[in-house]
């Protein structure tokens, strides 16, 4: 079809924005090129939302749309905000996007402010939901088989437990009165993970419940079981649309199913199998380089697979590690290795900041990984699969850079380095 107007959908990875998405994809003279979304610089989390933004990422490949983060500080001040929206914008214009697509339902003051600024730059906004009936537009959003949950409510309005509780009937029952089913006034805020318009379900569990600024925040986490859905915007026809919280995440796989990667050129294939013990996965893979985790929902131990059944990889955490201990990052972490020869894994989807005083290590950046090592010792070697983001350093000289076909890498590379790729 021609004459179709290139827009952005702002994006703000919860129920809203999904489901105007879809009403903007079905707009005939619409073409929706790529997401926009602000995230906090602090706290690397979608705003207000308080989404992690290995979520975000994995919404946006399911969703099959480039995604344009902005950048803010928190608390953010107007001018900050909108000289930094401005800047996102200018690329939009640049693009020949001409129209700015918003899940907004019927706040008039809100909807005037966009309009306002994005016509000052020659862009139009878009609303596709204006003036739905809330109340429908819920259930309607229920029975499309749209799943999110809550991440974040407002304790004057609504009860502080309702934060990591599934946007569901039921919820939509027990609302007080005044509170719009929609949460239009602020009252709560959600993230989808299954349902229009993701192809593929996103599985994650909702963890632990912070108070934060007069807001209480559930912090939503993936089911390492089912790391390629959730961080690797991969598909299995067969996975849950609301992992039951109360099992190990091993067990939400049903019978068996495959995941295989989207990042090009390569497509690495991962079986998993559940079980109904503990924590027991079995995986057969193609590619050896590629690793599957569970683990359980109490916090245990990992229990990290790969084809050849090399021992179990511990999670990393946030503190020194020993020589040759090698551990597998599965969500945002800053391992130290002081004395040296350490190995360190940046699973899909996560965001790792690994250091290396001593010299000697070795890291290992998955698909869909980012990954900011740092080597200060020298002599490190640092891998970067395709689909992967690397911003590494050698300070110490003497490191070798792996760069795959198909991966970022804005390495830098210091005195007597070998960079292997582009």
């Amino acid at each position: 079809m021609t004459g179709r107007r290139r827009a952005w959908m702002s994006w703000s990875s919860g129920k809203d924005s999904a489901f105007a998405l879809q009403a903007a994809r079905a707009t005939p003279d619409l073409d929706v090129v790529a997401l926009l979304t602000t995230v906090t610089e602090a706290y690397a989390r979608v705003s207000m939302h308080g989404v992690r933004k290995e979520l975000l990422r994995a919404q946006a490949l399911s969703v099959g749309l480039p995604l344009v983060e902005v950048r803010i500080p928190s608390p953010c001040p107007d001018a900050i905000y909108e000289a930094r929206m401005g800047e996102a914008l200018a690329l939009a214009t640049d693009d020949g996007v001409d129209t700015v697509v918003f899940g907004d339902l019927f706040l008039a003051d809100i909807r005037a402010y966009r309009e306002e600024k994005l016509s000052a730059i020659g862009l139009r906004a878009e609303f596709p939901l204006w003036h739905r009936d809330t109340g429908e537009l819920a259930r309607d959003m229920i029975a499309s088989g749209l799943r999110a949950v809550l991440t974040c409510v407002d304790p004057r309005k609504v009860p502080a437990a309702f934060a990591g509780r599934a946007f569901d009937a039921a919820l939509l029952a027990e609302l007080p009165a005044g509170v719009d089913p929609c949460g239009e006034n602020g009252e709560f805020h959600t993230f989808v993970h299954a349902g229009p318009p993701l192809r593929e379900a996103i599985a994650v569990r909702a963890g632990e419940v912070v108070e934060r600024d007069g807001f209480v925040f559930a912090d939503v986490v993936p089911w390492l079981a089912a790391l390629a859905v959730a961080v690797l915007g991969v598909g299995c026809s067969t996975a849950p649309a609301q992992p039951d919280t109360s099992v190990n995440p091993c067990q939400q796989l049903s019978g068996e199913c495959a995941y295989c990667t989207q990042a090009a050129p390569k497509q690495s294939c991962l079986t998993a199998v559940a079980t109904n013990d503990d924590v027991q996965c079995t995986v057969a893979l193609d590619d050896p380089g590629v690793q599957a985790a569970c683990v359980p929902p109490d916090g245990g131990a990992d229990a990290s697979l790969d084809a050849g059944d090399a021992a179990p990889l511990p999670a990393c955490n946030d503190v020194p590690l020993s020589p040759d201990a090698g551990c597998a990052c599965s969500v945002e972490c800053t391992p130290s290795c002081p004395t040296g020869g350490c190995d360190v894994t940046c699973l899909g989807g996560t965001m790792c900041s690994p250091t290396c005083a001593g010299g000697g290590c070795t890291f290992h950046c998955q698909s869909g990984a980012t990954c900011e090592a740092s080597c200060a010792g020298g002599n490190c070697i640092f891998n970067c699969a395709a689909g992967s983001t690397c911003a590494n350093s050698c300070t110490g000289g003497g490191c070798t850079f792996q760069c795959e076909d198909g991966a970022i890498c804005n390495d830098t590379c210091g005195a007597a380095t070998t960079c292997i790729g582009p």
